[in-house]
């Protein structure tokens, strides 16, 4: 019983919010302003802000990402290995 309550609080509550969270997020994000330290980063790496992103470069912006992510969490398990410190996990 208390499952099915707290799935019907949570429905609630996601149908509550959806539209004013909504409208906050894109009047936050979809505003054209741009930070000065964002444009830096723009122009160094040669990023045009207003450009479209069609698929080729989503799918490759999407693979490096994963690829990044699962060679960070391999040297960080390898880095563990030499470290002296009893990493204990507890369930």
């Amino acid at each position: 019983m208390a499952g099915w309550l707290q799935t019907a609080v949570v429905i609630a509550v996601v149908v509550a919010l959806h539209v004013p969270l909504g409208d906050y997020m894109a009047r936050t994000l979809g505003s054209g302003r741009r930070w000065r330290a964002e444009m830096v980063l723009y122009r160094c790496c040669g990023i045009d802000p207003d450009a479209d992103q069609r698929w080729p470069e989503y799918l490759r912006s999407l693979l490096a990402v994963s690829v990044a992510g699962v060679l960070g969490l391999y040297l960080l398990l390898r880095a563990r290995r030499g470290c002296r410190i009893r990493w204990v996990i507890r369930a």
